[in-house]
């Protein structure tokens, strides 16, 4: 009897959290967060660093924003690379994160997927990971991040990253561009 009711409590608890934790994304205050978020990783990026990153579909309300686009840009400056893998579907709506892609084509390069990945991370010199939460598609899952150096981790999210790369097609940032949301 008693397992059963800490089971019933543990199944509550977890609905109750899950509900929260999505209810935070309703709160423009959370906006700082997943900026710093989809930031950090380009901060961190060193001169000559490769960053590689694995996303849903560019969602503008994360990837439009200035601050993400003024720390690519100066990840660029920096003689940063970035591979991008995303899709199927990407957000039209980001065009100024896509404009400025298209005007650093030689340092940003597309790869999209036939599948949306579940798992959206970043890597930095294959030394720094950042993880985000899992999100359903056209939301911002930055707000839930971890971040992590330690070699195991990092590994792994190179394997993934190289198993999702031998899948996916190089795309033109116009062609992304073009692409029709459903």
């Amino acid at each position: 009897m008693n397992e059963t009711i800490i089971f019933i409590a543990f199944l509550v608890g977890g609905a109750i959290l899950s509900y929260l934790w999505r209810s935070f994304d309703r709160f423009s205050s959370i906006r700082t967060d997943i900026t710093r978020n989809l930031t950090q990783p380009f901060v961190a990026a060193s001169q000559g660093s490769h960053v590689k990153i694995v996303a849903g579909e560019l969602f503008h309300n994360s990837w439009n924003s200035d601050a993400v686009i003024e720390a690519v840009e100066e990840a660029l400056k920096r003689g940063t690379t970035i591979d991008i893998i995303c899709g199927p579907e990407i957000d039209k709506s980001s065009e100024k994160f896509l404009e400025m892609a298209k005007a650093n084509r030689s340092k940003i390069r597309f790869y999209q997927c036939d599948k949306r990945p579940e798992e959206h991370f970043k890597i930095v010199n294959d030394e720094e990971v950042w993880i985000e939460a899992y999100h359903p598609e056209f939301t911002s899952g930055s707000n839930r991040v971890i971040h992590s150096n330690s070699a195991d981790i990092v590994q792994n999210a190179v394997e993934q990253f190289n198993r999702l790369m031998k899948s996916a097609t190089q795309k033109q940032v116009e062609d992304l561009f073009r692409r029709e949301i459903n």
